[in-house]
């Protein structure tokens, strides 16, 4: 990987503080006065109304979009996401008491809340407030693990134009940008390596109950602008890979919301139990291990890199020793020689799994994986030979065999991400796939710059058109529907010197 730039790099490796929109967002078509001053004047404006006081500070962490790379990244593999524009926003200051305060801009949708400080604060219960308890990890993780004086506490107001529940990780942004504000209160910004907290808020998120692999939480943190990351770990890394100019992303939301929470037994989680299981029958068959006990590897990435096979090597395996056909529990502990239980109790939450499902597809989540994984590299090298006649045919060509092998083998594609990627393929895109977990959510399509408002207009009808139309009236098309370029990472935001009155009468602080 010597033509990539690691991020590690000595003297960069923080989370940076900036003084204006500009440093933070593109504004080549001038979107920092369109789209980004609005927000950030309502968010003050609703700040002051609840609070009393402007507040000063911000922290913001954006969505993310993956190319190519889809639930790999748990299994080892590197991955390709690249940062959106769209992003989560924390204002907040600093308070005398002795408590957090939690309002959010949707207050019709999320009830205020208040929490005394304490380092082992206890997550919420109520199905309808579990969103709290991401920003609970965070403030549990920095309270125990940096050890502050918990002598006061602060007030924030969260805003967000990342949509909920699509695939785009919302719930990593608001992590993010969660963990910055106790960063920031307590004084550890300048000693908290931004490598350092990714896996830690990875952690978090896990306790929160998702079985997560890092990528959504590392592009969040490292991302660049103009730029997306292929990303590896053990240790984590992030290489900047250039998308040819001539292209242009556009995410198109299914309007099927993905609760990471509600379906994470028989959806994500089960793929977490489904992977651990092929890795170990692949070990057994292979002769690695004499019992699921002894855990020689603890993903597919790790076994191949022992073996030393390629990918197509990997798949061969997979063929070999894996049946294409479900496995039962019962053929589960015949095969294995022991309960399925004792493979996988390490494996968090995977008591709602093994009390949700019957049946195990061991050969279909293995094959994706491994294919999926070569994918990756092999979008990474298009895009390493510059700019060339049908460069873009051969992404789309990556990315569409991606969606089939999310669709077929890994099971988490969904109706309406099928009618909606095979109308982006009909209406011009290159290639069209499931972005995110899968399962709803959105699409991610590559189409040529110049053709973005004559897609935009194709894919319209699937929002507006029917008896019963997806986008409800007076809802605004570019909600669902956009182009989008690849947006810097997470940052805070001094707003003390910054010149609103550059935007004129747009905002008034």
């Amino acid at each position: 990987h010597g033509d990539y730039i690691a991020m590690e790099k000595e003297g960069v490796d923080l989370i940076p503080l900036k003084s204006s929109l500009e440093e933070i967002y593109d504004d080549s078509v001038g979107q920092i006065a369109k789209y980004h001053v609005p927000k950030y004047k309502l968010l003050v404006e609703c700040f002051e109304k609840i609070y009393g006081v402007k507040p000063r500070y911000f922290s913001r962490a954006p969505g993310r979009v993956n190319m190519i790379g889809e639930h790999i990244d748990y299994c080892g593999y590197a991955v390709l996401p690249a940062a959106i524009e769209q992003d989560m926003i924390i204002a907040f200051v600093e308070s005398s008491e002795a408590f957090i305060e939690i309002n959010n801009v949707m207050e019709g949708s999320y009830k205020p809340l208040k929490f005394p400080l304490d380092k082992d604060i206890k997550f919420v219960e109520k199905k309808e407030e579990r969103w709290i308890n991401y920003f609970l990890a965070a403030f549990r993780h920095i309270a125990q693990r940096k050890s502050p004086e918990l002598k006061k506490g602060y007030k924030v107001l969260v805003s967000s134009t990342v949509p909920i529940d699509a695939g785009l990780s919302s719930s990593a942004a608001f992590s993010v940008s969660s963990t910055l504000v106790p960063l920031f209160v307590y004084g550890f910004r300048d000693k908290y390596p931004r490598s350092e907290m990714v896996q830690h808020i990875v952690n978090y998120e896990r306790s929160v109950g998702v079985n997560c692999g890092g990528m959504d939480q590392t592009i969040s943190i490292f991302a660049e602008s103009g730029t997306a990351k292929l990303i590896e770990f053990n240790p984590i890394k992030a290489y900047t890979v250039q998308i040819p100019s001539k292209a242009a992303l556009v995410i198109a939301n299914s309007m099927t919301a993905v609760p990471k929470l509600a379906t994470a037994g028989t959806r994500y989680n089960k793929r977490v139990v489904e992977c651990r299981l092929g890795l170990t029958l692949l070990c057994l068959k292979h002769g690695l291990i004499k019992h699921p006990s002894e855990r020689k590897f603890a993903t597919f990435y790790e076994l191949q890199k022992s073996l030393g096979f390629t990918f197509a090597q990997m798949l061969d395996l997979v063929k070999k020793y894996i049946k294409k056909e479900p496995f039962t529990v019962e053929e589960i502990n015949k095969e294995f020689g022991c309960p399925i239980l004792d493979i996988v109790k390490d494996i968090q939450n995977h008591e709602i799994v093994l009390s949700s499902n019957t049946e195990y597809f061991l050969y279909n989540r293995a094959y994706h994986v491994f294919g999926e994984a070569e994918r990756v590299y092999q979008f990474r090298d298009c895009c390493a030979k510059g700019e060339y006649p049908g460069q873009l045919e051969e992404l789309g060509k990556l990315m569409n065999a991606s969606h089939g092998s999310c669709r077929d083998l890994y099971d988490c594609s969904s109706p309406e991400l099928e009618i909606l990627t095979k109308l982006c393929r009909d209406s011009g895109a290159y290639g069209s796939r499931l972005t995110g977990a899968g399962w709803g959510g959105c699409t991610i399509s590559l189409i040529p710059f110049d053709k973005v408002p004559i897609f935009l207009s194709a894919i319209e009808p699937f929002y507006t058109a029917g008896v019963n139309p997806k986008l409800m009236p007076n809802e605004e098309l570019s909600k669902y529907l956009f182009a989008t370029k690849p947006g810097s990472g997470a940052t805070l935001f001094d707003s003390s010197k910054y010149s609103w009155q550059s935007h004129l009468s747009l905002i008034h602080i």
